[in-house]
Parts: structure tokens; C-alpha cells; sequence
């Protein structure tokens, strides 16, 4: 039987990533979380969720870092790591 745990005010609750996946989601077809693939690369990625969304001219991508939960602008090239967010949205245009 499960033990009921109770939480009071300025408790902390951690609940880890979970692993052995990427999520991958934005201007996707099929976004969601495929099996992590070691040195595998967003391009991968991309590919295994169906490709780029139609309405994805140019893209940005992002990559959260599970291990330092840390977001940064990555290429179709970056490789990708256990348990990390992928996230394709559309280019800001320059004016």
C-alpha cells in the first residue's frame, strides 16, 4: 500500500527528469518523447517525430538541458543528450 506523504508550506518537492527519452515539441508533426539514441543529433530527432511542421519556414531550435536545466540555441546538427528538451519555433524576423 502506498504511504501517503504530506507536504507543508516551504516544502520542496523534486520529481526527476525522466530518462532514456527526448521530448521534442514546437513546429513538429508528431511532437512528444522518443527514445533517446546516444550521438544522435536534432536532425534525428526531427526525422523520428514525423519532420517539420508545414508551417515551419525557418526554424530556431532549443535544446533544455536536463542535466543543468539550462536552455541554449542549437543547430539541426547539435547532438542531443539523454533526457533533453528539443524545441523547434519559428525564426523571428529582422527588421
Amino acid at each position: 500500500k502506498p504511504r501517503e506523504v504530506v507536504l507543508k508550506p516551504l516544502d520542496s518537492l523534486y520529481v526527476p527528469a525522466a530518462v532514456g527519452v527526448v521530448r521534442i515539441g514546437g513546429l513538429i508533426r508528431r511532437p512528444g518523447l522518443f527514445p533517446f539514441e546516444p550521438e544522435q543529433s536534432v536532425s534525428h530527432y526531427i526525422s523520428a517525430a514525423g519532420g517539420l511542421a508545414t508551417s515551419a519556414n525557418r526554424i530556431d531550435v532549443s535544446i533544455r538541458s536536463r542535466v543543468t536545466g539550462q536552455v541554449f540555441l542549437a543547430s539541426p546538427e547539435s547532438i542531443v543528450e539523454d533526457g533533453d528538451e528539443v524545441l523547434i519555433t519559428p525564426s523571428e524576423s529582422k527588421q
